[in-house]
């Protein structure tokens, strides 16, 4: 619940002005000097902010944009329920439009021009009074609401995120709640604005742990690594619902070099499934190869995964919702199935990592074939085992 706090009317404010005016003289601009007894006092009148009024917006032009400003200057609210100033409604109520509510003053205004369709993350944290963030589309007198914020849940502070679609303008008040209704407002103070923009289009997620959110242009790609990072499942995803592409590429280092490569092609989500398949698993030969299977639940509530090797059960594994797990298994054969036994939705891999001398020396990775995908008949662009001094070419095939 909001605190209300309530200072003298605009008026006597006013009034308070005029008399120190009279009383006083003036230093230069921007401040006042009183005439005193005992000691000169220098009252610092703050300059109204550029972006004071809607029709001068500061422009956000950084896909990072960070603004700390003093708004104490600014225009404290609008005289009457009939202005076409914004501040005349308090756009976060759920009766917006209605002039006879409590809103806001001391607003400062952004504006953004979207070249493409993009996420936008919005928020006021650490700035040091009450603010409200309103987005609006349209012009001054005939602005329509897209999205507005009071308090988060920590603070009364604002934040929120919206999807902005290319070549629309957005206009972004943010402004001082008040605890009042009625004209003319008594409002909350204002003081310094922490504004914070941020321009997206994509998010990785680790577990349930957001590792980021990132600007990817289109026709463009960017590649991201995180440190101390053992966990899963990943997911990378377009938050505006345009189609992307994603790999996970990974490097052995051996005695300090990079021995190995391998690459991973991202699973599309209209493509996740309860069942996956692999032709072979193996092992056995644990002094010349590790094989782990890794799997996770990618789904918001908790499954149970069951491991297979043809007709054996190799383990059954709860995971709560973001949960992985990887197991290996004394096996050498195939196909193997990883499932899940009450229909949800998973994702399945299998590591592999070849022991060279009793050293880890190269790494691989295959993700599972969804059932969905399992078919009569498959292709490969090419095969080579000619050259058997260097290189050992296998098939492997199963019928699950």
């Amino acid at each position: 619940m909001k605190k209300a706090v309530f200072f003298k009317p605009l008026k006597t404010g006013l009034q308070i002005l005029l008399l120190l005016t009279i009383t006083g003289f003036y230093l230069g601009i921007g401040s006042v000097k009183v005439a005193s007894a005992e000691e000169t006092a220098v009252i610092n009148l703050t300059a109204s902010p550029p972006n004071d009024d809607f029709d001068h917006p500061a422009l956000i032009d950084n896909i990072t944009y960070v603004a700390t400003q003093d708004t104490t200057g600014a225009s404290p609210t609008p005289s009457s329920p009939t202005s076409d100033d914004p501040d005349a409604i308090y756009p976060c109520s759920t009766v917006t439009g209605d002039r006879s509510l409590n809103a806001g003053g001391y607003s400062v205004w952004y504006t953004y021009t979207p070249p493409e369709k993009q996420s936008i993350s919005l928020d006021t944290l650490d700035s040091t009074y009450d603010t409200y963030i309103a987005v609006f589309t349209g012009t001054r007198g005939a602005l329509n609401l897209v999205k507005c914020d009071d308090d988060t849940f920590e603070a009364l502070t604002s934040e929120l995120s919206f999807t902005a679609l290319q070549g629309t303008t957005y206009y972004i008040e943010i402004a001082s709640y008040s605890g009042t209704t009625g004209f003319p407002r008594e409002i909350s103070p204002a003081g310094t604005l922490q504004f914070h923009a941020y321009i997206t289009t994509t998010s990785v997620t680790i577990g349930t742990n957001l590792m980021g959110k990132y600007y990817v242009p289109q026709g463009s790609s960017i590649r991201r690594s995180y440190a101390g990072i053992d966990s899963g499942p990943v997911q990378i995803n377009n938050t505006v619902n345009i189609p992307i592409i994603a790999a996970m590429r990974a490097v052995w280092i051996l005695n300090g070099q990079y021995s190995s490569y391998s690459e991973l092609m991202g699973l599309p989500k209209e493509q996740l499934s309860t069942d996956y398949y692999f032709p072979w698993y193996n092992n056995n030969a644990t002094t010349l190869l590790d094989e782990q299977f890794r799997f996770a639940n990618v789904d918001t509530t908790a499954t149970t995964v069951e491991v297979s090797v043809g007709t054996q059960v190799l383990g059954t594994y709860p995971l709560g919702p973001g949960q992985s797990l990887r197991k290996s298994f004394a096996v050498d054969n195939g196909p193997i199935r990883i499932r899940s036994l009450d229909g949800k939705k998973i994702i399945a891999a299998m590591r592999a990592v070849w022991i060279l001398n009793g050293q880890y020396s190269s790494y691989s990775e295959l993700m599972g074939l969804p059932k969905e995908q399992l078919s009569t008949d498959y292709y490969f662009p090419w095969y080579n085992n000619a050259a058997t001094s260097v290189l050992d070419e296998q098939l492997r095939f199963g019928a699950p």
